[in-house]
């Protein structure tokens, strides 16, 4: 996967878009997540929106390095039913 995102990366630098799809790829290449994930927190980084609400773990450990805080919309009793 990281080889396709650095492929993509050098593919996209050159084109005029968005600047949070670049700052995404960086994220999720230099993190090691999917590109969803690292778009997510370019975006809210973009924006200056300070919480995720996310229960996806990719975004609850590498998000708080950014300074962002992270919901999880799903209520802990029922986070451990689904652990098991």
């Amino acid at each position: 996967m990281r080889r396709l995102l650095e492929k993509l990366k050098l593919a996209i630098s050159e084109l005029k878009i968005v600047e949070t799809s670049i700052a995404g790829l960086n994220i999720s290449l230099k993190e090691n997540i999917p590109l969803g994930d690292g778009f997510l927190i370019a975006t809210a980084l973009e924006h200056r929106i300070p919480i995720i609400v996310s229960n996806d773990s990719h975004i609850a450990n590498r998000a708080p390095k950014y300074g962002l805080m992270v919901e999880n919309p799903i209520p802990e009793d029922v986070r451990r039913k689904m652990a098991k």
